[in-house]
């Protein structure tokens, strides 16, 4: 299993703006992912994390090369502010 996990700052006046780029890349890629789940952090409202799982490394690195992952990276970016970034297949980090 391969995994993308992004955690970022969105301010609050841009946070209809941000589900508006996440609805619109989820529907895109949904039949390629195994996982796509964005959270918003309790304590910290503009705080978000996104972890997108893949069954395969070849829809994974699809996804890396693709428009949407260019489209997804740019709303964490330019709406807001990234934290952290993290991939990779999951089986190397149980290890």
């Amino acid at each position: 299993m391969y995994f993308l996990k992004i955690s970022g700052y969105i301010p609050e006046k841009k946070h209809l703006e941000f589900k508006q780029s996440l609805d619109e890349i989820h529907e895109q890629i949904k039949e390629d992912c195994h996982e796509f789940t964005i959270t918003r952090d309790l304590n910290e409202k503009d705080l978000y994390y996104l972890h997108i799982h893949w069954n395969t490394k070849d829809a994974y690195q699809t996804f890396l090369n693709s428009q949407d992952y260019r489209v997804l990276y740019s709303s964490f970016h330019v709406l807001g502010k990234i934290l952290d970034i993290s991939s990779g297949n999951l089986s190397d980090i149980a290890n």
